[in-house]
């Protein structure tokens, strides 16, 4: 998660990945868990609230004058700020390299007034593979020219860390989280698959404010009470609330800015599920993530309720492989001592 001290209006940053197509009503080629999502949500009745350029911090310019909606306060323990990030990575079909980040983008969302107020974006250069595919210039919108002249991720990161100090959210000399805020994805994929796999694998310094998020899509679900995430996509959520997809999908930074206006509307509703980092990444398996619950006072120290699906996967499949031999075993018993009674008589 990410915190900050005395920063004003609370905040929400937004890091977005990328979203599927957007369905229609007749919800043709839309998987059934997508479609029974989508049927269980309810619409929302406030209309979508227009996005800043980078570097306007007074949100309330954004409407040109008109009042904005007066919404209840939030309470005192939860996050005042949400970064959410929604990153583009190199790609192919079929994938043949590891996946290196090509776009960082962030919008931050003042979650006091549900409104956006500032960005960060910066296109990445990959460096082990910098050749990027036909497929992901035309899948991403992103130039061969805008990846050969951005800087590494080592370096963006350090250009977001200082973004980041500017505003008051880390520390400029230890680069301790400040105040209360957090990181915010699409899923689990933007910061444990794609930025913990990558930087363990290039040893670029770990940072402790990427390791804790929101998980957005199990935030939804859990507003309007879905049974699960599955299905959930951006354009789920979107179709849902009404909303269309502004810019074009696929680019980190419109992705972004679409995610933000999801959580703009759960804000809008004072959802409690979106005011708390519900994932943390697994601090030994780059890769994997940990659900996480808080207390019931909110904020604090947060405990770590399950491990990686990938680890509860592979122990539930031993468990299995020992039952079934158990019961070999058992068969195999009763059949000898069938022929050992038949041998007796």
């Amino acid at each position: 998660g990410l915190r900050a001290a005395m920063l004003g209006p609370a905040v929400l940053l937004v890091i977005g990945s990328s979203a599927s197509i957007a369905c229609r009503a007749g919800w043709r080629g839309v998987a059934a868990t997508q479609r029974r999502a989508l049927c269980t949500m309810s619409a929302l009745e406030a209309p979508p609230l227009p996005l800043l350029e980078e570097g306007i911090a007074d949100a309330r310019s954004a409407r040109a004058g008109s009042p904005i909606p007066s919404l209840p306060p939030l309470p005192d323990s939860t996050m005042r700020y949400l970064l959410v990030l929604d990153v583009e990575a190199t790609c192919d079909n079929p994938q043949r390299e590891a996946h290196e980040i090509i776009e960082w983008p962030v919008v931050a969302v003042d979650c006091m007034t549900a409104e956006p107020v500032f960005e960060f974006h910066r296109y990445v250069r990959p460096t082990e593979n910098p050749t990027l595919s036909l497929f992901c210039k035309k899948l991403t919108g992103i130039s061969q020219e805008q990846t050969d002249a951005a800087e590494p991720l080592d370096v963006v990161l350090k250009e977001f860390d200082a973004w980041l100090v500017e505003r008051g959210l880390i520390d400029p000399v230890t680069g301790a989280q400040l105040g209360q805020w957090a990181m915010a994805t699409d899923g689990p994929w933007d910061l444990n698959h794609f930025t913990a796999r990558e930087c363990d694998r290039k040893g670029i310094p770990e940072r402790a404010h990427l390791r804790t998020y929101l998980n957005v899509r199990k935030a939804f679900a859990k507003t309007y009470k879905l049974r699960s995430s599955r299905g959930c996509s951006l354009a789920a959520q979107l179709t849902r609330l009404n909303l269309k997809f502004e810019g074009r999908p696929h680019s980190g930074i419109d992705d972004t800015r679409n995610i933000a206006r999801v959580l703009g509307a759960m804000l809008r509703k004072r959802s409690v599920f979106c005011l708390n980092p519900n994932e943390a990444a697994d601090p030994n398996v780059p890769g994997r993530y940990l659900s996480v619950k808080f207390e019931s006072g909110g904020g604090g120290v947060n405990t770590l309720l399950r491990g990686p699906k990938k680890a509860r996967g592979a122990r539930n499949k031993a468990k299995k492989a020992e039952k079934e031999a158990a019961a070999e075993a058992a068969a195999i018993d009763v059949t000898s001592r069938s022929s050992s009674s038949r041998a007796a008589v």
